[in-house]
């Protein structure tokens, strides 16, 4: 009891100072974008999602009240869709962000980068040299990465993981719900939600650890996971007979769709986007995430 009046004075501190996270604005959605030629990559955020063509142009729809959707003029290579900001790499390794900047979210370092994961309110990307850097919101950590070389970097909502190269994990920030407490052994790759994480191991298994009241981290029995996508209270996973498996708070795609096979998943806010075999983007559920008619499945 005495902790928790500790922290209640500390809260009301951070408050009365201005220091405490404001409440995001309630989302517009605006109209759909224009068209684009065939999908290489797909990024589901808070309020928008964001895709890449095959000449790496992009294209962003849904919620832009903070401008996470006007992206620069420039050809990518990767994107990440955050909860009100948007990053992405160019193809020349520049890392640029966009829309709210609150507490720095969106103030991109310079250098070459090769991976970028945009969150609620910090970001953190992998520079070609394996050193990750991270900026935004700090209060428990989650911007201040380990040293070392690594070869993947994952954000949530306090809290981020980072993918070495001997396949272990580590997280750092916020552990709230046990979200950095990684399992031990090495991993294929990593996905991180909102206060939850997963690893995907060989063999296609999946192991989940964090905030655990949705159900996000209990994945089904052997999946054969191919790739694997943490959200805001749910996760997915691409399985080898190429249909998506959720877990947690929200549903699979419809089985007409699963019929048709995907490619890639990536797991946002309150909705998930994957990429068909036919390179076209299905987003689920449709609003307000209503994917562009030129590119939709």
């Amino acid at each position: 009891m005495v902790w928790f009046w500790i922290l209640g004075l500390l809260l009301g501190l951070a408050v009365s100072l201005g220091l405490e996270r404001a409440e995001p604005p309630e989302q517009a959605v605006e109209a759909a974008p224009s068209a684009m030629s065939t999908v290489a990559a797909v990024s589901a955020g808070g309020g928008h999602s964001c895709a890449l063509d095959v000449e790496g142009g992009l294209v962003c729809w849904g919620a832009n009240q903070d401008g996470q959707m006007d992206s620069p003029d420039a050809v990518f290579a990767s994107v990440s869709a955050g909860d009100t900001h948007t990053c992405a790499i160019d193809v020349e390794g520049a890392l640029r962000c966009w829309g709210s900047s609150e507490y720095g979210k969106a103030v991109a370092p310079e250098g070459r980068f090769r991976r970028v994961s945009a969150g609620e309110d910090h970001s953190c990307a992998l520079r070609e040299d394996g050193r990750i850097v991270c900026f935004g919101w700090n209060r428990y950590g989650q911007s201040s990465p380990p040293p070392g070389e690594w070869l993947d970097v994952g954000v949530g909502e306090d809290h981020s993981c980072g993918l070495r190269a001997d396949g272990a994990i580590r997280c750092w920030g916020d552990n709230s719900w046990g979200q950095l407490e990684s399992p031990a052994g090495a991993y294929a790759a990593l996905a991180v939600g909102d206060d939850h994480a997963c690893a995907l191991a060989a063999g296609g298994s999946v192991i989940c650890w964090g905030f655990a009241q949705r159900g996000q981290t209990a994945p089904p029995p052997n999946p054969q996971a191919v790739q694997i996508s943490s959200g805001y209270d749910f996760s997915c996973a691409l399985t080898e007979q190429s249909e998506i498996r959720c877990w947690g708070a929200l549903d699979d795609p419809a089985e007409e769709l699963q019929a048709v096979g995907f490619t890639a998943v990536d797991a946002g806010h309150e909705h998930a986007c994957a990429i068909t075999v036919g390179r076209r983007v299905h987003c689920w559920p449709p609003s307000p995430t209503a994917v562009p008619q030129e590119f939709a499945r």
